[in-house]
């Protein structure tokens, strides 16, 4: 710090100066006074004493003299007084600065020894101090920076980020810690990490504040490139299809990355934090916990194949340190399934082929025993706990058991012999017999009965497959299996259809000759005479060295034709393509193959090819089992038309409105609307006209609802009278004009269509909004919407309950017919003037109609009397709306409106009766009725009263209005419904 001309010392100066002048006259007055005072009373003293001049002179001599040595005294004492005074305060305030400059000093040395920033403003934000590492850091020397501001030291947007955080610590007194990224004026930015806290005087009043900043550019920048890599590690694991997570030591996900995430149908986010048991069943959440403790327990990677549902995954499992002491779990897992299912189909192409040398080559002690090797291998096959195989005689047209596997039979009951047998149903026999083609039953419930024949010990069959073998063009045998855990398929039929066919010539070689070279020829011979195509392939060259007769009537070449082409003749594959597929076979990694053929003709079949290698003349060729399968595609393709339409009417069908729907939920095309129809009386009509006229109608109505549906939704019949249809991006304003177009647009359509009219449709609607909301919860909202709709339409006073009374009660009183059809008429017409939905409105109606149906229970003499009701007569009327309303609770259809009827007779101004409701809390129908009946009541002659005209009518409803009836509903009566009438 400069010394010379310091502003402290000329303060100081100042000071001194400033207390010596206020001293020196505080005692000039003193002595001012003093003299005066002195100077009064001597003279007065003198006035008195003396008379003489002399004496007086003399006095006055004296009292100068004690005047001027009292004078000097008191001067020396006060001088004496506030010299040593000022001396003391001054050599304490020049030990207290001393003491302040070594502070002064000790405080720079130390905020010069830090490295960090260290700067002092005061109270108008201009720079007091700076330590050495500020001075460095920006450049300048303490001196040129105390009395500039932030605007001069750094860039203008910086400076004012700074003021505004400077300002709120001056106002609030209160420090703050800010990370700041600060641009200098040379072009250069930092990212600072400062803290600021103001200080004060002996007052308690901010002076000031201290402000320490570090930098942090380092460190901020090793935190981006940390969320960079972070970036980049989710982007990866991301892009990857394998389904990737990191465990913790509690088995909690902390990294799970998309691929996982779409497979559990959720976010990422959602499954952190979450085990396993969260997220999907516990059989399965078990399996994944096994693995994930054993890669943490061994301390090593553990591979497994996990089945979850129908999937079959590849996992590969390590642990992986995520704490000091604690060990989590990774993970990535493979949806193998395809590959799986595909080894499956090379492994059970394989295993036939075992098998079926194993028949050729071992040595059994008859057919029957062959046939049961076979049978059973089969079984092990195909995953199946039963089967059995008929011979077929074609010329009795009767099966006759042949073999059977363990199981088959119970304990206790032993088949010696074949018999003829009812083990299943013998239409399923004689299908497969009658199309030569197997049969295949998903998820049947057939009654096996025992050998036996107890019915009450039946083997159910769940599953079941059978197929016929053929020979010279005739089934000689059918072999089926039943109750595999899972569906059969045309994996299983190819599968069994070669093995079997493969046994049966094994079977036949082995009974027709005994010796090796005979059972080469019986082969030879069997593969010339087999339905099946069959080629011998050269591998390398795809040259054809073997050919059978079903070879030749089927490509249509003769043999020497065909023993001079190559295979790519007959596929049309490129060279490569089938090299490719040869060395397939060569390496056992696929056997089975799809391809379509080329006949001499130029017809062209699809054909399922076998091929494995076996011996033929010392060398190594591809032995090829070929089935034409056209018509299955074919088959295929029509079942696939039939499994989503419907047969009559040539709609989708359920299952294709079931697939739909889940589609869309799964593209989250929300909302999804539903409408479900159903013919109103259709039953009655197929009763009345018959079902082949029903069967007409239903086209014709299908017609006109494809017509006015067509491609804004997806329209589907569901049941025998019930349709659906299916929209989406709808809400539910637009879902209500959408069925006011299928009713409106419907019925115009419809005319003249039958005898009597096509039968109109009665259709309920529901919205969901959320992938939560199940099919089933729609269809039964919908339902209950469209027989809401039913019961309050034009034609569904359906309970002959109420039809009954109400034809009792009208037998009483022939005014009360009138009046109820006159109220629900007059009901129905405010509705409309409301503009209440048109269900509201067939509701109204209704309830108008039978709002006095309790009256069936009072007196006739009551009903009809003339003059005024007495207390106890007008009591018992006054119990009808609770009557009313009892009768129609315990009546399905009318349930909803039962509240209605109990309270029409409510008042607005809370007075009536039964329940002294009052205002809105009385159900809007009901005061829409009460209008309604009241208007009926006073226009109409009454035994005790004549009717009104018109216009009285409206000036007592006018009265009425806010005390007996709603005031809103008379003016839309009043200047609506009578308007309109006129």
């Amino acid at each position: 710090m400069h010394t010379e001309d310091n502003p402290d010392k000329n303060s100081d100066r100042k000071r001194i100066t400033r207390l010596s002048l206020k001293k020196s006259g505080k005692i000039a007055v003193l002595f001012l006074v003093l003299g005066i005072a002195w100077i009064l009373i001597s003279d007065t003293v003198s006035a008195r004493l003396f008379s003489n001049v002399q004496d007086i002179i003399q006095f006055a001599i004296a009292k100068g003299l004690i005047y001027v040595l009292l004078s000097t005294l008191l001067i020396f004492f006060l001088s004496y007084s506030n010299i040593k005074q000022i001396i003391r305060q001054s050599m304490t305030e020049l030990r207290d600065k001393q003491s302040i400059e070594e502070q002064r000093y000790l405080l720079k040395a130390l905020t010069d020894a830090t490295s960090d920033l260290v700067f002092y403003k005061d109270a108008e934000y201009r720079y007091m101090g700076c330590n050495k590492a500020f001075e460095e850091f920006i450049g300048l020397p303490e001196a040129d920076v105390i009395g500039k501001t932030d605007y001069d030291l750094v860039d203008r947007d910086d400076a004012d980020q700074f003021r505004k955080i400077d300002l709120e610590i001056i106002r609030s007194g209160e420090s703050r810690k800010i990370e700041e990224l600060v641009k200098y004026k040379d072009g250069r930015s930092v990212w600072l990490d400062t803290n600021k806290s103001p200080f004060y005087d002996s007052h308690h009043r901010i002076i000031g504040f201290v402000g320490i900043s570090r930098d942090i550019s380092l460190r901020k920048s090793l935190i981006l490139q940390l969320e960079k890599e972070k970036k980049q590690f989710e982007m990866f694991i991301n892009s990857s299809h394998d389904l990737i997570f990191l465990k913790d030591d509690q088995y909690r996900h902390i990294i799970a990355n998309q691929a996982l995430a779409d497979f559990y149908s959720k976010k990422c986010g959602e499954l952190i934090g979450k085990t396993d048991y969260e997220l999907m069943d516990r059989e399965y959440a078990d399996i994944c916990r096994q693995s994930d403790q054993a890669a943490i327990e061994d301390s090593k990677t553990v591979s497994t194949l996990e089945k979850i549902n129908d999937r079959i995954f590849e996992t590969r499992k390590f642990p992986v340190a995520i704490d000091q002491d604690k060990t989590g779990v990774g993970a990535i897992i493979r949806d193998n399934t395809t590959e799986y299912r595909q080894q499956e189909i090379i492994s059970h192409v394989a295993e036939t082929n075992r098998i079926i040398a194993e028949c050729m080559t071992k040595s059994f002690a008859n057919v029957q025993e062959q046939i049961d090797y076979a049978l059973h291998e089969a079984l092990q096959l195909t995953e199946s706990q039963y089967g059995y195989i008929y011979l077929y005689d074609e010329n009795k047209k009767e099966f006759a058991l042949n073999s059977w596997t363990d199981g088959m039979y119970r304990e206790g009951t032993a088949v010696d012999e074949p018999t003829q047998s009812s083990l299943i149903k013998k239409e399923l026999w004689d299908m497969a017999v009658r199309n030569l083609q197997p049969v295949i039953i998903n998820y049947c419930n057939v009654p096996q009965l025992s050998q036996n024949g107890n019915p009450h010990d039946p083997i159910i069959l769940h599953r079941f497959m059978s197929l016929p073998i053929l020979e010279n063009d005739k089934v000689v045998v059918v072999v089926s299996v039943a109750n595999k855990k899972t569906d059969y398929n045309d994996n299983d039929v190819q599968t069994m259809t070669l093995l079997m066919s493969g046994v049966w010539i094994a079977a036949r070689k082995m009974e027709k000759e005994a010796e090796t070279q005979k059972l080469l020829k019986r082969t030879q011979s069997m593969i010339n005479n087999h339905q099946a195509v069959m080629l011998l392939v050269e591998p390398l060259t795809g040259r054809l060295i073997g050919a059978n007769k079903a070879a030749t009537d089927f490509y249509g070449y003769t043999q020497d034709e065909l023993l001079h082409m190559t295979i790519q003749e007959i596929n049309r594959l490129d060279q490569e393509e089938i090299r490719s597929l040869h060395r397939r076979v060569l390496d056992g990694t696929q056997r089975y193959f799809t391809l379509p053929h080329h006949l001499k003709s130029g017809e062209i079949k699809i054909v399922d090819i076998y091929s494995s290698l076996i011996e033929y003349d010392d060398q190594e060729v591809l032995f090829s089992i070929i089935f034409d399968v056209t018509k299955r595609e074919e088959t295929a393709r029509q079942n696939e038309y039939m499994a989503y339409h419907d047969y009559l009417t040539g709609l989708y069908n359920r299952r294709l409105f079931e697939e739909e729907f889940q589609r869309r939920v799964e593209k989250k095309k929300f909302p999804i609307g539903l409408f479900l129809g159903d013919i109103d009386g259709f039953k009655v009509y197929n009763d009345t006209y018959g079902h082949t006229a029903g069967d007409n109608v239903l086209r014709r109505i299908s017609e006109n609802l494809s017509a006015l549906v067509g491609h804004d939704g997806v329209l589907a019949r569901i049941g025998g009278d019930e349709f659906a249809v299916i929209v989406s991006g709808k809400d539910k304003p637009e879902m209500r004009t959408y069925l006011d177009k299928l009713n409106h647009e419907y019925d115009n359509a419809s005319d003249d269509i039958t005898p009597d009219g096509l039968p109109t449709i009665s259709w309920g609607y529901a919205l969901q909004k959320e992938k939560g909301d199940t099919l089933d919860s729609l269809e039964e909202e919908a339902e209950a919407f469209m027989y809401n709709r039913k019961f309050y339409s034009h034609h569904s006073l359906r309970s002959k309950t109420v039809n009954a009374i109400m034809e009792t009660l009208f037998a009483k009183s022939e005014r009360e017919k009138f009046h109820s059809e006159r109220v629900g008429l007059i009901s129905e017409s405010i509705a409309k003037h409301m503009h209440l939905s048109n269900e509201e409105v067939d509701k109204i109606r209704v309830a108008g109609f039978l709002h006095d149906i309790g009256k069936i229970g009072i007196d006739e003499a009551i009903l009809n009397k003339a003059g005024k009701l007495d207390a106890n007569e007008y009591e018992i009327i006054k119990l009808h709306p609770a009557k009313s309303a009892g009768i129609l609770e315990k009546t399905h259809e009318y349930q909803a409106i039962s509240d209605i009827v109990l309270s029409h007779h409510e008042r607005y101004d809370g007075q009536g009766y039964p329940r002294k409701l009052q205002g809105e809390d009385i159900p809007l129908e009901a005061r829409i009725i009460a209008v309604a009946d009241t208007y009926d009541a006073i226009t109409n002659d009454r035994p005790y009263k004549k009717a009104l005209d018109k216009t009285a009518a409206i000036e007592e409803l006018k009265r009425s209005a806010g005390t007996q009836l709603d005031p809103d509903i008379v003016s839309v009566f009043i200047s609506k419904v009578l308007q309109e009438a006129q």
